[in-house]
């Protein structure tokens, strides 16, 4: 009697299975939350063009290899729904399409929202980006892209152009291969993050961008995080490690940051360049910057509180190169740099020449261009023969200060050594001060040098006086500077979270500590991005040298 029962029991359970469990006995796929449309296959994918207003999530990772990506959505019918990659991941992607402007994962985005999504593989076109070719509105956030972007017009990391109204790209990682390449005029403008912005309200903010910006032409805008941002809006938060490889025939602009920016009003906050870049372009007009290579304003423009580190050597016919800004000019309204922190090493062969240690140089036309509360501390180096030319201008603050309208140096400090051989205008703080008209106003007001470097327009400060916040007059101790007790000189506050210790865990290297950061770590333990040594390294928070689980844990636990 009790086999019968046991028997009895076996067969219910196998009935059981029969009708509720799918073929196969797996278990039955999880289903997208009430209101979502689930996305489970490529499939499913390619039918978001049918409905682009829709609201889609990733259920699980979807592989895009064997077939090339026709790229979703049109410029007609944009997408203008939402995608929540739910953390999971796309890979494999090769997006490639020529005859169209724009190509990527979406072509079009127009009103939508991309976020939590992980994207590795590669795009080619004349608009090209990992995420999206054109974004004319709408926000992408916590996002991850790695692979290859090769572009003919605009390229960048996560999308290749920035045009219209209200467009935020937030909190995305890319670590790509960003390639443009042209045998015509038209100048080319690639980024780690995106290839050009343009319109109104636009902000980017706590993107990180590494790997290779790559270009042979004409001419080109390169950019760590935005080629060309002739948009008005803010670019915030972000910093860039990416490596450069670069050949211009007839000039360029080439930012740490941003390659070339300010048409209208552009606040450039808290940004971070660290890299070493070569630039050898022997017949090209070139602006170089740490952090942006042109500034030039027709909006009210401002950089803030950024930072650059590593080496900038640059060979051209001409060249303005600065350890923040290659060139500052305000044309019609007032640009400034302001509360940023140098520690690049500058190197420049070219005539003329104008090397600064924060600007190459600073030129007030109808606006007023202003450096102020602004510290360097790398190294100038000019080489090469002059020839009689007297046009070569280097100094520790700005090569050249001057214009036709104001241009205003205030409340610096240089501990910038200057090298050149055969100098003609260089200085301590300044190579050279005047204006250009007898309208010209220029101002070189409590700016000050370690002594024994070369003089010019600052006045120095020895043994010690240096240690001494006194001997800086105007010198806001409180806020803004602060005297280091090891190298006994001033340093900017604005500088401490990029010099100091990282902080454990924020893997990011956005100075907070998120559940992104968590996200990321975990993207990478599963192979869906690849991280640079430096977010390893800040993504470690136990420092016990090994990347686990463990650390995704104890990041969550730090951010509740």
């Amino acid at each position: 009697m009790k086999r019968h029962v046991v028997l009895a029991q076996v067969l219910l359970a196998a009935v059981f299975l029969f009708l509720f469990l799918p073929q196969g006995g797996r278990a039955a796929p999880e289903l997208p939350p009430e209101g979502w449309t689930g996305i489970y296959s490529r499939s499913d994918l390619e039918s978001i063009p049918l409905k682009p207003d829709g609201q889609y999530i990733l259920m699980n990772d979807i592989d895009l290899t064997g077939k090339a990506w026709p790229g979703l959505c049109s410029e007609d019918l944009p997408f203008s729904g939402v995608l929540d990659g739910n953390d999971h991941s796309i890979y494999g992607m090769t997006a490639e399409n020529a005859s169209s402007s724009a190509c990527g994962l979406f072509n079009y985005l127009c009103g939508g929202r991309v976020k939590n999504l992980s994207l590795s593989g590669s795009s080619s076109g004349p608009l090209a980006g990992l995420l999206c070719g054109k974004i004319s509105q709408g926000e992408i956030s916590d996002c991850a892209v790695r692979g290859t972007v090769t572009a003919s017009q605009w390229g960048g990391g996560v999308v290749g152009q920035i045009s219209g109204e209200d467009v935020t790209v937030e909190n995305c990682t890319a670590v790509c291969t960003v390639t443009g390449s042209s045998s015509g005029e038209d100048e080319i403008f690639l980024g780690g993050i995106a290839g050009g912005a343009y319109g109104a309200d636009i902000r980017i903010a706590s993107c990180e961008s590494s790997g290779t910006l790559s270009f042979s032409g004409v001419a080109a805008s390169v950019g760590g995080t935005v080629g060309v941002f002739d948009g008005a809006g803010i670019l915030s938060d972000c910093g860039s490690e990416s490596a450069l490889s670069l050949s211009l025939s007839a000039g360029g602009c080439l930012g740490g940051i941003v390659g070339r920016g300010g048409r209208n009003s552009l606040s450039i906050d808290g940004c971070s360049f660290r890299a070493d870049w070569t630039v050898s372009c022997a017949s090209a007009d070139l602006r170089a910057g740490g952090i942006v290579g042109l500034l030039s304003s027709c909006g009210d423009c401002a950089v803030r509180d950024c930072v650059s580190f590593g080496s900038l050597f640059v060979t051209a016919a001409c060249a303005s190169v600065g350890g923040i800004v290659g060139d500052q000019i305000a044309e019609t309204e007032n640009s400034s740099v302001l509360r940023c922190s140098s520690f690049l090493r500058l190197s420049a062969v070219a005539d003329p020449l104008y090397v600064g240690g924060i600007c190459g140089t600073n030129r007030g036309e109808l606006g007023t261009a202003t450096v102020e509360n602004c510290h360097a501390d790398g190294s100038i180096t000019l080489s090469g023969a002059l020839n009689g030319d007297p046009s070569r201008f280097s100094g520790g603050i700005c090569g050249f200060n001057g214009g036709t309208g104001a241009s205003v140096l205030s409340l610096c400090f240089s501990s910038c050594d200057v090298f050149a051989e055969c100098p003609l205008a260089d200085g301590a703080a300044v190579g050279m001060s005047a204006p250009f008209s007898e309208t010209g106003t220029v101002s070189v007001t409590q700016c000050y040098y370690r002594a024994g470097l070369r003089e010019g327009f600052a006045s120095p400060v020895s043994g010690d006086q240096l240690s001494d916040p006194a001997s800086y007059i105007g010198f806001d101790f409180q806020q803004i500077w602060r005297m280091d007790a090891s190298f006994g000189i001033p340093f900017l506050r604005s500088a401490e979270i990029s010099s100091s210790q990282p902080l454990a865990g924020d893997t990011d290297g956005n100075g907070r500590l998120t559940a992104y950061d968590a996200r990321l770590l975990m993207q990478y333990l599963t192979s869906r991005v690849t991280l640079t040594d430096g977010q390893k390294s800040r993504g470690d928070i136990n420092g016990d040298g090994v990347l686990n689980a463990t650390d995704v844990s104890l990041i969550l636990r730090g951010v509740s």
